[in-house]
């Protein structure tokens, strides 16, 4: 389903180009990308799973209108892809944790009230399915200051 990037090709052939490119492939290998996840249904949790294994990014967010106990649960079994094996624990009504490490957790219908700015979030994997045009998501970056949002929708 999802294919990992094993390298880079550089556009150019300049040898100072290649030389930035590979300084900046060193510099994205020794830095995690705070991630946030918005819509936590089947899509978000094995977009969830997949990004919890990648050494570039570290989830600390979910959002959902789901409870905090369900999103665990859902997270840990999933009834096709099979039980997941991390340690899934419901922490409290506003986090859980995989494997000892906390991933905090909202219920908000409207991403914006969400204060993705002061957890460092950087990139959000919206999952939602609900917010596809450039219009809808332009809160995102101008209001929660988030860099990037990767959008998943048909």
């Amino acid at each position: 389903m999802f294919q990992r990037c094993q390298s880079l090709v550089c556009p150019t052939t300049k040898p100072e180009a290649a030389s930035l490119h590979q300084q900046r492939q060193h510099q994205r290998k020794h830095k995690m990308v705070k991630v946030a996840v918005n819509g936590f249904g089947r899509i978000g949790r094995l977009v969830f799973r997949y990004a919890w294994d990648d050494p570039t990014m570290e989830i600390v967010h979910v959002n959902d209108l789901c409870s905090v106990e369900s999103a665990a649960y859902l997270v840990k079994y999933d009834s096709v892809h099979g039980t997941w094996g991390k340690d899934v624990q419901q922490d409290t009504e506003e986090c859980f944790t995989v494997d000892g490490k906390k991933v905090t957790f909202s219920q908000e219908k409207d991403y914006s009230c969400i204060d993705f700015r002061s957890m460092g979030v950087e990139m959000v994997l919206e999952c939602t399915g609900k917010f596809l045009k450039v219009d809808t998501l332009k809160a995102y970056t101008e209001q929660c200051g988030v860099k990037r949002v990767v959008v998943s929708a048909p």
